[in-house]
């Protein structure tokens, strides 16, 4: 499990390094090796979503799960990191008043938008976010809420094995 999570990384790298690093450098890069490093690259985030979806459905399924406790260790994850990389962008926005969406309203709607991205409501919901790779763990945290819920809602703890 452990392998299949650092080829994930591996594969998110070479997206973002692509995206980041070779596509800006010039148009030389725009040919067939560009599309082919997007394509491998992309396949990470997949292999996460799957990965992470057996492990939570595997520990939504025992009957130990103490779900408050799981959802805790989640953010306890996620949210540390995530928080200070928020804020270095936001920072970064305030630095060079880029960001169209960010600068564009006001006070109360501007905090409303930092509000809606602190609580990953990008990428799930139509909202912009102001770190645009953050879309993933929107999808990751609404799984992370959903699958223990709707285990316990189907039953499926007492679904014979092969179900």
């Amino acid at each position: 499990m452990e392998g299949l999570r650092g080829l994930a990384i591996a594969l998110v790298f070479i997206c973002h390094f692509q995206i980041v690093i070779l596509s800006p450098l010039s148009q030389s890069f725009h040919s067939r090796f560009y599309l082919v490093m997007a394509q491998i690259g992309g396949t990470g985030v997949d292999l996460f979503f799957v990965l992470s979806g057996m492990l939570i459905y595997r520990a939504a399924l025992k009957p130990s799960m103490k779900y408050s406790k799981f959802l805790f260790r989640r953010v306890e994850r996620i949210f540390p990191t995530f928080i200070v990389v928020l804020a270095l962008y936001i920072l970064i926005l305030e630095l060079t008043h880029a960001g169209a969406h960010y600068h564009a309203v006001g006070f109360r709607a501007q905090a409303l938008y930092i509000l809606e991205n602190l609580f990953l409501l990008p990428g799930v919901f139509n909202i912009p976010g102001i770190i645009s790779a953050a879309w993933s763990l929107s999808y990751e945290f609404a799984f992370y809420l959903a699958i223990p819920i709707l285990v316990v809602l189907l039953r499926a703890r007492f679904w014979p094995h092969r179900a």
